[in-house]
């Protein structure tokens, strides 16, 4: 699906820092999204240590493969857990989301599977 799928699109411009001749008081305006969650609960429920492992964007939601097979969903806007899935036996290598836009995603693990 490729490296970019499900992404939010960026302008190149707002990708790299300004170019050319100005020197000194020139400042680039950098853009930062700061999203902090916490798995150590849901790992707790699962009674085991949890990490991220990878992670894609689909619909306002971020798609976060761990290291204990699951799929965590988080609501961008809001911060906070909405769906806790549990879709592997081992850690998930790689989330790709719908490059359509769809409300699909795919998932590959160590458990040798592709889901």
């Amino acid at each position: 699906w490729g490296s970019s799928a499900g992404r939010p699109r960026t302008s190149a411009s707002a990708a790299r820092p300004p170019s050319g001749g100005s020197r000194g008081g020139a400042s680039s305006a950098k853009a930062e999204a700061k999203l902090k969650v916490d798995l150590k609960p849901l790992a707790g429920e699962l009674k085991m240590l949890m990490a991220a492992t990878s992670l894609d964007y689909l619909d306002g939601q971020l798609l976060c493969g761990t290291s204990v097979g699951s799929i965590v969903m988080i609501s961008v806007k809001q911060a906070t857990v909405t769906t806790l899935v549990l879709v592997h036996s081992r850690a998930i290598k790689c989330v790709a989301a719908s490059p359509s836009g769809q409300p699909y995603y795919m998932t590959a693990a160590h458990d040798r599977t592709i889901r």
